[in-house]
């Protein structure tokens, strides 16, 4: 993953503006059956503490599930598999949701009893949401920010793209076929050049704040409700954590080049 910020600083937590905050999406469009999503809120913590309490040590899941629609089943399924990677789990044979929220407390229980005298917190909270859609494609974010310790929490977003019609995930070949990745490159470097007001031949390491001399795709994409795709880059992937995360945003005008003739952005 999974998936999915512009987020934080050391020490603090901001939330991604776009999240949504309807407790029910109900966009219907001429194409397609309408779903309708019901959101869920899951919390565990240790000795009943609130979360958000000082010294408080809590897991807080919410999400939102298909109600209805022929693909239900399978966008549930989807949301499900992210849920799972709200924590790392020692045991991966693990399905259950809440199971993993129990290995996370005893997890810290048992940190706690091997360093009794260490004053510490672990905090983990994850949003799984409908991030945008279109006509034929549904998008989910999977947002995990936590702090296990260490010198800074951390947040890693996720996207799965969703074919309303199928239930599949969508890949960047279902949008673009074959042969696609040089063209790609190329929009995405000259766009992050201008997002950063750089020319086409400065050095991105140098100024453009970039672990190396260039910027690609990766499979963490979003598509915007525009038909345009936005690249989502974590903190630590192509920069500094101080930069935080990367978005590249290419505008369907941008693409529409170097989309396939059967792509659901048509």
């Amino acid at each position: 993953m999974a998936i999915f910020c512009l987020f934080y600083g050391c020490g603090d937590k901001k939330k991604d503006d776009s999240k949504t905050s309807q407790d029910s999406i109900t966009k219907q469009y001429s194409t397609t059956e309408k779903i309708n999503f019901e959101k869920k809120d899951l919390v565990k913590s240790v000795n009943n503490c609130r979360p958000g309490e000082k010294g408080c040590t809590y897991i807080h899941i919410t999400y939102v599930e298909a109600a209805d629609g022929k693909i239900k089943d399978r966008i549930n399924a989807i949301i499900k598999n992210g849920l799972l990677t709200a924590y790392e789990m020692p045991d991966k044979n693990l399905d259950n949701t809440q199971l993993m929220m129990d290995s996370y407390i005893r997890d810290f229980e048992s940190f706690k009893k091997q360093f009794p005298k260490v004053i510490q917190e672990w905090t983990v909270e994850f949003d799984a949401r409908v991030y945008s859609e279109t006509e034929k494609i549904i998008c989910f974010a999977f947002e995990n920010y936590s702090y296990l310790g260490g010198a800074h929490p951390n947040m890693v977003m996720t996207f799965r793209n969703v074919s309303r019609e199928t239930g599949d995930t969508l890949s960047l070949p279902d949008l673009f076929g074959q042969g696609f990745e040089e063209k790609l490159n190329a929009l995405i470097d000259k766009n992050y050049r201008r997002m950063k007001g750089l020319n086409p031949g400065d050095n991105l390491q140098e100024k453009g704040e970039l672990f190396e001399n260039f910027i690609k795709f990766n499979y963490n994409f979003s598509v915007t409700g525009e038909k345009g795709v936005e690249f989502f880059y974590n903190a630590y992937e192509i920069a500094p954590y101080a930069a935080g995360p990367v978005v590249v945003t290419l505008s369907a005008q941008d693409i529409a080049g170097i989309i396939s003739g059967a792509s659901p952005l048509k």
